[in-house]
């Protein structure tokens, strides 16, 4: 500070002041609230301030956009908001002095079903807008204004409704779906189980939700349920399947299961959904087609044996005796031109020999349509006879254990019938060499095996699919034994029926 004196009197006095940091602090203040303005107008969402009374003060473009108008700044008829409308979300109208921005100036606290408004703009078009004011204080802690940040959340809450509309109708499909529909999580736990699935189990939903598929799975279809859900698990892979169901009262349902992943965003499996139809009266049809059809199956046999019993009969009594008969007379008629010294007796002495092996034959083939009822030993009997028949093309010889016999007449007939079934396919097309039945005891009964040394099984055709195989396995069946066809190595056929005893 200096000063000036004439005659004692000052005449002035200057005071020389430093304002080097208050210019600094002037520029940053600038800085800053250039920095602020700049902010303010890049940020993403909409923004606004009021000074302590309400008036609008500043507000960016997203704001005008969002409000479809730019309000008058500072402006008495301007405050709180700078939408004309502003609404509840259900659509009740809200006053400007009761939004959000006027409730944080009163310091009132905000709950978060406070924040979330509709806004009306100039073309009459709402928002839905998710706000949050502050309250501005200054040293003293007194409100001296506050700012607004704006979201705009319509394309959100209209998706939102789309889902849960969606999810509404989804779950109407799915109560009143005559299938029954239920989800898992990855444990296999339910999670949901709509009323068709839980009416034919005869459970109650909250009775179902908790529980694993497994706990109501049959215990002879658990093993391959939990399998066919690993993989949906692992590998995302849908499985279709038969299976039974255990009831509340224990009895079993049969159902068939389509099961398919429900994946996330990345393509994870996070839970399952089954589709379940009862098939039980299926099953039912299916199991009366199938008595049915063994029904049927049992009597054409049983006619076809009638049959073959009658021609073995028809040929032993008739044409055997007729041939007999005509062989006699045949030698006859030689000896009478032998003594008449007739040169070509023997061309006579021939066809009685071919008469006699005929009749042989025929009587060969009538044991085989009608072989005699079977004592405890006579199938082994009967297989011999079998296997020396003259007219197989291959060669044929039997294998049989000592003293190997069994009781039943009828598993007895079955058997035979069999081993005459696989003789004959043998003859006619395994082109063997060598075909050999053999008849032995095991561990659990009786093994009959008719065994070729033939062409083998072709590759392109599956093992007992031709009628033959059908009506031995018919027969095997109804002596509740075991019927297999398999290839053996270097080649040919085994055909073995397994009898337990």
């Amino acid at each position: 500070m200096t000063s000036s004196m004439r005659d004692g009197t000052m005449l002035y006095q200057t005071a020389i002041i430093d304002l080097t940091e208050r210019k600094r602090a002037e520029e940053a203040i600038r800085q800053s609230e250039k920095r602020y303005r700049t902010l303010f107008d890049l940020v993403p969402v909409a923004l606004y301030t009021c000074d302590a009374k309400g008036l609008i003060q500043e507000y960016n473009q997203h704001a005008v956009e969002l409000w479809g108008r730019e309000p008058k700044r500072n402006h008495p008829s301007e405050k709180f908001c700078g939408s004309l409308k502003i609404f509840y979300p259900d659509g009740r109208p809200m006053r400007h002095d009761n939004c959000p921005m006027a409730r944080a100036l009163r310091g009132e606290k905000l709950t978060a079903a406070d924040l979330e408004i509709v806004v009306e703009q100039s073309s009459g078009a709402r928002r839905n807008v998710l706000v949050s004011p502050t309250a501005l204080r200054n040293g003293q802690g007194k409100i001296i204004g506050a700012i607004n940040c704006l979201h705009d959340v319509t394309v959100r809450k209209r998706t939102e409704n789309a889902l849960r509309e969606s999810e509404e109708r989804s779950r109407a499909v799915i109560h009143q779906s005559t299938a029954g529909i239920t989800g898992t999580d990855l444990t296999g736990r339910i999670i949901f189980a709509n009323e068709k699935f839980c009416s034919v189990l005869g459970y109650k939903e909250r009775e179902l939700v908790g529980k694993t598929i497994f706990e109501i799975t049959h215990p002879g279809d658990a093993t391959e349920s939990r399998l066919l859900f690993r993989r949906i698990v692992t590998k995302g892979e849908p499985y279709q399947l038969e299976k039974r169901y255990l009831r509340k009262d224990g009895s079993a349902l049969w159902v068939s299961v389509s099961a398919s992943p429900l994946r996330d965003a990345e393509g994870k499996t996070q839970s399952a959904v089954a589709i379940i139809i009862d098939i039980s009266d299926q099953k039912k049809a299916q199991a009366f087609l199938e008595d049915r059809a063994r029904g049927l199956e049992g009597e054409i046999l049983a006619i076809s044996d009638r049959e073959q019993r009658r021609i073995g009969q028809d040929l032993h009594d008739s044409l055997c005796q007729h041939l007999t008969a005509i062989a006699f007379m045949a030698r006859s008629v030689a000896l009478r031109l032998k003594k008449h010294r007739v040169i070509e007796v023997e061309h006579i002495e021939e066809i009685a020999e071919l008469i006699n092996d005929g009749v042989t034959e025929a009587r060969t083939i009538a044991r085989g349509l009608h072989p005699v009822e079977m004592e405890p030993p006579g199938l082994v009997t009967a297989l011999a006879a079998l296997v020396k028949q003259r007219h197989w093309p291959v060669s044929c010889r039997l294998e049989a254990d000592e003293e190997i016999s069994v009781q039943d007449s009828t598993v007895a007939l079955h058997l035979y019938r069999i081993a005459r079934e696989a003789v004959i396919n043998a003859n006619k097309h395994a082109r063997a060499r060598e075909i050999i039945v053999r008849m032995r005891r095991s561990g659990k009964g009786i093994e009959l095996s008719v065994i070729d040394d033939g062409v083998g099984i072709p590759g392109n055709s599956p093992a007992g699919s031709g009628m033959g195989f059908h009506i031995m396995q018919y027969r095997a069946r109804s002596i509740g034994a075991r019927l297999e066809i398999k290839p053996i190595k270097p080649h040919g056929t085994r055909v073995t029926c397994y009898v337990r005893k």
